[in-house]
């Protein structure tokens, strides 16, 4: 292979989701899950719930915003 193609990287974004409604449990769960990915050399981080509805929007509804509590499938 040459040169160009040994140079390109792709990065690759999870999103993991969580049912827990305890914040308590959910934030203890979150900080373990960000430390063990860190140990194998993964950047984790906690994103907020307005940003996980920005995702969840454009990856499910093609962009288009929601006005009410669920993100619906197309």
């Amino acid at each position: 292979a040459s040169d160009v193609y040994k140079r390109q990287v792709v990065d690759t974004e999870y999103f993991i989701l969580f049912k827990e409604k305890n914040m308590e449990i959910l934030q203890k769960k979150v900080r373990l899950l960000i430390n063990g990915l860190s140990s194998c050399g993964l950047v984790a981080a906690q994103i907020s719930n307005e940003d996980a509805r920005i995702i969840l929007d454009n990856f499910l509804n093609g962009g288009r915003t929601t006005e009410f509590g669920t993100v619906m499938p197309i």
